[in-house]
């Protein structure tokens, strides 16, 4: 292959990441949304202490929980997670946690990096940073904690992040953004 059909190959994959962004959408309207586990919450009036995560979304609608977190680091153990009442789950087939409105706002295996402490329990309330993560041939407890740093490091600036893709396992990364843009970077610290 030459360089033009490398050249070729390389833009529609570039494509296709960024049509599998999640930027919001409404949801199949023939989808029937599944009641997740709530908790009352109100961010004008509720305390949230913040945690940090590395862990992947995970959902079966037959499971009395619907949705909880799968942690990437240790023994990859189920953590129960409970929802704002204003989310539900649908499943197109795979999981999506979707708004009042439809609109996606997870899906299926993305990586969860910090979520609310209320009450002692895990409360996934938006917006928390959850997107797609491609370890590559990195062990996902290292990819885990080095995408948290990368999240953490941009301190909530920018657009939210889609897709964190590592190159290899020297740090470096490619980042694709919610509103279509990509940069590459060196993991802080590498």
């Amino acid at each position: 292959m030459g360089l033009r059909g490398a050249a070729v190959i390389a833009i529609a994959a570039a494509l296709l990441i960024a049509c599998d962004s999640h930027q919001p959408r409404p949801a199949n309207p023939t989808l029937t949304p599944v009641a997740l586990e709530t908790k009352p919450f109100d961010p004008q009036k509720d305390g949230c202490a913040g945690v940090g995560l590395a862990a992947t979304l995970h959902g079966n609608p037959s499971d009395p929980s619907v949705a909880w977190l799968v942690n990437m680091t240790g023994k990859h153990e189920r953590m129960e997670a409970f929802w704002p009442a204003d989310l539900h789950a649908v499943f197109d087939p795979g999981l999506e946690i979707v708004d009042r409105d439809g609109n996606a706002l997870t899906k299926e295996g993305d990586f969860i990096d910090g979520a609310c402490v209320l009450g002692g329990q895990i409360l996934l309330a938006p917006p928390y940073p959850g997107f797609r993560l491609d370890c590559s041939l990195m062990d996902a407890g290292e990819c885990a904690m080095r995408a948290s740093r990368i999240a953490s490091a941009r301190g909530g600036s920018g657009p939210p992040i889609v897709l964190l893709r590592f190159l290899d396992g020297s740090g470096r990364f490619n980042v694709v953004y919610q509103d279509g843009s990509q940069a590459q970077g060196l993991e802080p610290g590498y």
